[in-house]
């Protein structure tokens, strides 16, 4: 799939029409929804998934050298979602070193309380930012992309998610 980022304050904005948004090997079941939002006026919901994978790439060459980037996924919820309260596995692979850590949705008492979750998401102008990860952008290697993506650690079929983008910006 062909993404077309957005420059926006030294970074990039991978908008939802334009992430790899997929269920196992096939595209997910999923709708467009049209958001009252200067920053993102589309954004696409989930449907009833199982094996969610949320995926964007950035050209390196695109980004200022020696700067330290993080990415975040920019989504909501819907008041009915479901099992957006499971470990997921968040991971930016910069100049072939991937680096990962264990994220969640949204936390609610079902949530694992087991010390390994590094992100959760927080507000930000109306949407919820997860930091999927963070990387250095080197100043002699210009060559080549990153890769950020969100995964499943499990099965369960979840439901609410709607998904506007994913944001790589100086940390």
């Amino acid at each position: 799939m062909e993404q077309n980022p957005r420059r926006v304050n030294n970074g990039q904005i991978i908008l939802a029409r334009d992430l790899e948004i997929r269920q196992d090997q096939e595209n997910i079941y999923q709708r467009l929804v049209l958001q009252r939002d200067p920053r993102f006026n589309e954004a696409l919901q989930a449907l009833h998934v199982t094996e969610l994978r949320i995926r964007a790439t950035v050209n390196l060459s695109q980004l200022l050298p020696n700067q330290t980037y993080s990415a975040h996924l920019i989504f909501k919820t819907t008041p009915n979602s479901r099992n957006l309260d499971t470990i997921q596995e968040a991971m930016v692979c910069a100049y072939d070193s991937p680096m990962s850590r264990d994220v969640c949705l949204e936390r609610t008492q079902n949530t694992p309380n087991d010390g390994n979750i590094i992100g959760f998401p927080v507000e930000r102008n109306g949407w919820m930012e997860l930091e999927l990860g963070a990387f250095l952008r080197e100043p002699d290697n210009i060559l080549g992309e990153v890769v950020v993506c969100l995964q499943e650690n499990n099965h369960d079929e979840k439901t609410g998610l709607i998904v506007a983008a994913i944001e790589v910006r100086p940390a």
